[in-house]
């Protein structure tokens, strides 16, 4: 038998710069929803009650702990509107104006009110009122709140 002779070409194709682009960019797109997904998990998981509401004062954010004091499910008060739902007759006023105040860029700290659990005992909350901005610095026009449990009274 005889050898065959074959003739073997290599072409090398560098990628062209658009998909070296569309790579940094989709590498990027992935750090970025890493980045969101552990924030999301730090709020969930944190030992701190934490919630969020939109500028209309509708709940968006309910964490894990806040759910465990409150006895709400994220589900159980989302969209719902905070003040009215959720806070007692007398401190109305001062939650909606302590919360219009942070979405408009000026914070509160260690306001005290009182609120009823789901199970209807009153709980003494320690408001910490912050605004939500975005990574230029602007607010963004959604709050994240959180509050502490200071004494259960029955």
């Amino acid at each position: 038998m005889r050898g065959r002779l074959i003739s073997t070409r290599m072409l090398v194709i560098h990628d062209p710069p658009a998909r070296q682009d569309i790579t940094d960019r989709k590498k990027a797109e992935l750090e970025q929803n890493r980045l969101a997904q552990d924030h999301r998990l730090l709020i969930d998981h944190t030992n701190a009650p934490i919630f969020g509401i939109d500028t209309e004062g509708k709940v968006n954010k309910w964490n894990l702990k806040a759910a465990q004091i409150m006895g709400y499910t994220s589900d159980e008060v989302m969209d719902r509107d905070l003040v009215e739902d959720f806070i007692t007759p007398e401190y109305k006023a001062a939650v909606k104006e302590v919360l219009d105040n942070a979405l408009q860029g000026s914070e509160t700290a260690n306001f005290e009110f009182p609120l009823f659990t789901k199970d209807q005992t009153r709980v003494e909350i320690l408001l910490n009122a912050t605004t939500r901005r975005d990574a230029n610095g602007d607010i963004t026009g959604r709050g994240l709140h959180s509050f502490s449990s200071l004494l259960n009274l029955c």
